[in-house]
């Protein structure tokens, strides 16, 4: 890359970076027209800005966008970088291509939460950094330091106790599933790009896309050492209106799907005659610039929208929260107590005074409750986790575990799913009732050389669904006492063979 030095541009203290290339230009016989022979000719290119580095980008833009020309024509010296290609920053890029998942980049527009998310992350972590950096002279080397050092050098505000300045924590600011979303809007950008052929090919392309998050391994062991925790919050709370708010947190829902629940999700809740329905097809949700909430029509995923019919126990604690709610509804009318925000009026989980209940809210209640109970501080999110678990121990179809989930795909539920080892047992005694079921049920003898002598001699063979299997699979004998392995070791390796 040429060096910058310092110029003076139109009276304008400026940085100006230069490349000289020589190139061939054909001599054309006046006459005839005919190419006589080729003569080298210098091309100069230049780059100018108010930094150093910006002045060595721009002229990098220039030599890369030349070199693509002159592949294309390489004896016309009259070839000289393109002036759109030249203007177009990662800036304007991502305007655009926010304005095209808005508007002719989807069958169904982005919601406003959705956009909001994508310019905070945009503002936030992408623009500070790569913003104005034009698109040709973008190289895989500088997203490749983006993605996997710089993002990760950002650390986390928190507030100093002694002076209460937000000052730079020790935590990351950045985590694993937000750099995997920062990268896919940077390549999702690039490739409209390349399809509008504004550069030639996605730099990004080259650069490791961080992996999806996975459960630590002792966060995954604590969830299957408490999985007791829904049994317990329910026995403590049973016939308690304040159960119908948790409980259909263990029937999967998400958070923001429980929320966001309103009267009319409910048919056949106050018929004893009829199984009660549960439609989840929306989400309470908060727009970020104003700071209000609304409810999404529309679940996580397109997949997210299911009917549930839940048991008896689940209904008439949902029955008992609806009362409470009526109550609350009649009494705060009549004192003028009863506030709930507008396009919320029929939320079914509210507070007192009718309006809904913050997810965050909800979050610390959800802690008082496990500490009032003495049990493991867990995430509610946990709990969809141990509902899959629970599922799966009890061999329920991995499609309907999708359903009842709200999983867009099996794979997704399965690895919600968090077994242990006392989940093979049943399994594997169900496989061999299966290979042994053809074995012999009945005493014989059979006539077995067994002596130098050529005597024979009968030799008792076993039940093999009792005696021999239990060998084989539990390691027990027929008496019901532990067989030591290496007693029963062979002592060659030809008779292990026989």
């Amino acid at each position: 890359m040429a060096q910058a030095n310092k110029r003076t541009l139109n009276g304008i203290p400026s940085w100006q970076a230069v490349r000289v290339f020589s190139v061939k230009r054909a001599v054309v016989d006046p006459e005839t027209g005919a190419v006589i022979t080729f003569e080298k000719v210098k091309k100069r290119l230049t780059g100018s800005g108010p930094t150093k580095t910006i002045a060595e980008q721009r002229l990098e833009e220039k030599v890369s966008d030349f070199r693509i020309l002159m592949a294309n024509d390489p004896n016309n010296a009259d070839l000289f970088p393109k002036k759109k290609q030249q203007g177009i920053t990662v800036n304007e890029l991502l305007d655009l291509w926010l304005d095209y998942k808005q508007e002719g980049g989807r069958k169904v527009p982005l919601d406003p939460a959705t956009v909001d998310e994508y310019e905070r992350r945009m503002r936030v972590h992408i623009r500070p950094h790569l913003g104005h950096i034009r698109i040709t002279s973008l190289k895989q080397e500088q997203l490749d330091t983006f993605i996997w050092s710089t993002l990760l050098r950002e650390k986390r505000k928190v507030k100093d106790p002694e002076t209460g300045e937000m000052v730079e924590g020790k935590e990351p600011a950045v985590g694993q599933s937000l750099r995997r979303t920062i990268y896919s809007i940077l390549k999702q950008a690039l490739d409209l790009a390349v399809n509008r052929k504004m550069i030639v090919f996605n730099p990004i392309n080259g650069v490791e896309r961080p992996a999806q998050t996975r459960m630590s391994d002792d966060h995954e062991a604590r969830i299957v050492e408490n999985h007791y925790i829904p049994r317990r919050i329910v026995k403590a709370l049973w016939g308690e209106p304040e159960l119908g708010l948790w409980i259909l947190m263990f029937m999967g829902l998400r958070a923001s799907e429980r929320l966001g629940i309103e009267l009319s999700s409910f048919r056949y809740l106050e018929d004893p005659t009829k199984p009660t329905e549960l439609t989840v097809n929306r989400q309470l949700d908060r727009n970020r610039k104003t700071g209000e909430f609304f409810i999404k029509r529309k679940t996580k995923t397109r997949s997210g929208k299911r009917i549930l019919i839940l048991p008896d126990e689940v209904s008439s604690h949902l029955l008992l929260w609806k009362k409470q709610r009526d109550k609350w509804e009649k009494e705060g009318k009549k004192n003028k107590t009863w506030k709930p925000e507008p396009g919320l009026e029929n939320l079914f989980f509210v507070k007192s005074d009718g309006t809904a209940i913050r997810p965050q809210k909800d979050r610390y209640a959800w802690t008082r409750l496990l500490t009032r109970l003495k049990l493991p501080i867990h995430r509610e999110h946990d709990m969809r986790h141990m509902t899959a678990t629970m599922l799966g121990k009890a061999g329920v179809n991995p499609s309907v575990v999708r359903i009842i989930l709200g999983h867009s795909t099996v794979l997704m539920s399965i690895y919600y799913q968090h077994l242990d080892k006392a989940d093979t047992q049943a399994p594997l005694e169900q496989v061999a009732e299966q290979f042994s079921k053809d074995a012999y049920k009945t005493k014989i003898t059979a006539p077995v050389a067994l002596d130098d002598d050529g005597s024979d001699e009968g030799i008792e063979v076993l039940d093999a669904t009792a005696e021999v299997s239990k060998l084989l699979i539990m390691g027990v004998g027929a008496e019901g006492e532990e067989i030591d392995p290496d007693s029963a070791a062979p002592e060659s390796a030809s008779e292990s063979l026989d």
